[in-house]
């Protein structure tokens, strides 16, 4: 009986043994995926605000090439 508790407590040990070092993997790549998705949020909200603001500068300037060709349409 000794034998088979003995034959169990090393085949518990082994496989923990196994286990572990993926358990500890897995934890740290989490932590390192939700820190990326963290920087990548920040980025992507610069960038936004970034793309509003030329999104914007390219409004005004179309405007004012047209109202330039009107202008010109206007002098003939």
């Amino acid at each position: 009986m000794n034998d088979i508790v003995v034959a169990v407590i090393g085949a518990v040990a082994v496989v923990a043994a196994a286990v572990l070092p993926i358990l500890v993997g897995l934890k740290k790549a989490r932590r390192e995926n939700r820190e990326q998705h963290a920087d990548n949020k920040d980025t992507m909200l610069m960038l936004a605000g970034k793309v509003d603001v030329v999104h914007d500068e390219v409004r005004d300037m179309r405007s004012d090439f047209t109202k330039h060709l009107e202008n010109h349409n206007k002098e003939r």
